[in-house]
């Protein structure tokens, strides 16, 4: 039986399983007994693994309610939804349109020359500036001019440049989430959920219905078992780069 070579890519506990490629094709790995360290080179049965073909992902898109990867994570989803966005995409190597850059890594910017979230950060407080000025300039009045009953109508310009920024930011984030978990899915041979095929509508469809539900998913799939740090550029502790399978 002819074995082949694996480095692991973090450190990995026992009966993990992750992706590789062998050869253009990609099969699948379960660490052996005791675990393994980031780096560490051990030998995998080759024809007792084999090949596969699309694969579902490890965790369901619902399954975000049923073990959050990290006590704080929902809220931090909920309330700082963008920013954890950026730090998905800079841990997959994304540039802030979800799209792959050819910038190399280097010791001192493990994550190569991208910002994507300083810059995703950055979006996420222009939001909730414009919010704040334009809540803040906006009265409500009915019909008659007064604000005496229950039919309100937004008569400033606030009104509108706030739902103006509200359609812009959830394009441009749609549209980057969507490229992203498509990138995702074909670099992980990753089956839709409810489209099959390597199109964008199944990643559309739920960036867009359950956006996230979508992103803590995208989460637990690149970050295998690292702990999730609100404080690092990548949501991974000490900034580590999405645990990719490894080319052998």
């Amino acid at each position: 039986m002819s074995e082949v070579k694996v480095v692991a890519p973090s450190d990995l506990n026992e009966g993990y399983e992750f992706d590789a490629k062998v050869d253009g094709k990609v099969i699948k790995v379960v660490v052996p007994e005791g675990g393994v360290k980031e780096g560490e080179e051990f030998m995998v049965p080759f024809a007792a693994i084999g090949s596969t073909g699309p694969r579902e992902f490890k965790h369901s898109l619902c399954s975000c309610c049923e073990t959050c990867p990290c006590p704080c994570l929902w809220a931090f989803c909920c309330y700082f939804d963008v920013i954890f966005l950026g730090q998905i995409l800079q841990r997959m190597k994304l540039n802030f349109l979800g799209q792959p850059t050819s910038e190399q890594p280097t010791s001192e910017q493990p994550s190569g020359k991208r910002n994507t979230c300083t810059i995703f950060l950055l979006i996420w407080i222009v939001i909730f500036t414009i919010q704040g000025i334009a809540g803040a300039t906006t009265t409500r009045i009915d019909a008659e001019g007064d604000a005496d009953d229950g039919s309100i109508v937004y008569n400033l310009p606030g009104f509108y440049i706030l739902s103006a920024t509200n359609v812009i930011i959830s394009t441009f984030l749609t549209v980057a989430a969507t490229l992203a978990r498509n990138h995702l899915r074909k670099k992980k041979n990753i089956e839709g959920i409810c489209c099959k095929g390597d199109g964008c509508l199944d990643d559309c469809c739920c960036v867009y219905w359950c956006p996230l539900c979508t992103y803590i998913q995208m989460h637990r799939e690149t970050a295998g078992n690292e702990k999730f740090d609100l404080t690092t550029q990548t949501g991974l502790r000490g900034n580590r780069m999405m645990v990719d399978e490894n080319i052998v």
